[in-house]
């Protein structure tokens, strides 16, 4: 692991940036804070999640239940 505060995920807690962010990091920070880059990360450069799905037909749009 090359930088220990955010565990190599580039990201840190907006509130607590000396932990890993839980948003992008599984195990870190659960206050509840934003992600934020980490001094290793100053480009915030986000190589996660490769693909995103959205619906844009209102027939096809499901009702959220909270």
């Amino acid at each position: 692991m090359r930088c220990a505060k955010c565990r190599d995920s580039g990201w840190v807690c907006e509130d607590h940036p000396d932990r890993p962010s839980d948003v992008v990091t599984e195990g870190g920070c659960d206050c509840g804070g934003a992600a934020a880059p980490c001094t290793c990360n100053p480009g915030a450069i986000f190589e996660g999640w490769v693909e995103v799905f959205a619906v844009n037909d209102p027939e096809q749009v499901e009702p959220s239940v909270h």
